[in-house]
């Protein structure tokens, strides 16, 4: 068969790992769940996998390869906090940034919120008043 059109995934994470078998008509994903997920290929589409965390789509109809590659991207999308799961090669994922304590120092403590910073106010001027 010869490939017209292509669509590379890339599978970033710890553990995660694609393996192709059947001669392309299968394709394997350790993903972190508790079990190994199975996606069996559509007859117009071949799967490769290059290491284990690039995988190529290729096929004669450019429709149902990518319909394939976002199926697959569909079982572990990237997540925005440490970009873990499955992207496709050419795409980039915007970080956000975690979780920032307002008042955060050695005066209130790590990850103290309003809330506690206004009882601290309240005890240290019954206190000292």
């Amino acid at each position: 068969m010869e490939a017209k059109f292509f669509r590379f995934l890339k599978i970033v994470g710890v553990g995660y790992k694609a393996r192709a078998e059947a001669e392309g008509r299968l394709l394997f994903l350790k993903l972190g769940y508790s079990h190994e997920v199975e996606l069996p290929v559509p007859p117009a589409v071949r799967v490769f996998c290059f290491k284990n965390n690039v995988v190529c789509c290729t096929g004669l109809d450019k429709q149902r390869v990518h319909q394939f590659a976002a199926t697959v991207r569909s079982c572990k999308p990237p997540e925005v906090y440490k970009g873990k799961g499955i992207l496709y090669i050419d795409e980039v994922i915007k970080k956000k940034q975690g979780y920032v304590s307002d008042f955060s120092g050695p005066l209130f403590g790590y990850g103290r919120r309003a809330w506690d910073l206004s009882i601290f106010v309240l005890d240290t001027c019954s206190t000292e008043c």
